[in-house]
């Protein structure tokens, strides 16, 4: 059993074992690693005005591999897409619906 498609070829990644009979054996320290926010030990991640959006684990695979916050997209072009939603609400208020997202 593996719990990131992208990862498939990446020990942490294997997380249990689905047998014949139906019965899991689960690796409960490896499913933490992908379960486990991080952000409970991250005092940036603690203290960021995003955390509620992305509860310090956006992506865990960035976490396990590097060591590092995940932060998402959206927080670092927080700008750009509060803009697209902006102009998405304006075509909506005059009746537009956009086709797309630009």
């Amino acid at each position: 059993m593996y719990k990131c498609s992208i990862a498939l070829d990446d020990e942490a990644n294997r997380v249990g074992r689905l047998f014949p009979d139906g019965s899991v054996q689960l690796d409960r320290d490896k499913i933490a690693l992908w379960t486990d926010s991080g952000e409970e030990r991250d005092s940036v991640c603690r203290s960021c005005f995003f955390r509620p959006a992305c509860q310090g684990n956006h992506c865990p695979l960035y976490r396990i591999r590097t060591g590092q916050r995940p932060c998402p997209h959206e927080k670092r072009q927080l700008k750009r897409v509060l803009g697209l939603l902006w102009r998405q609400e304006q075509r909506r208020e005059g009746g537009e619906w956009p086709h797309e997202a630009h």
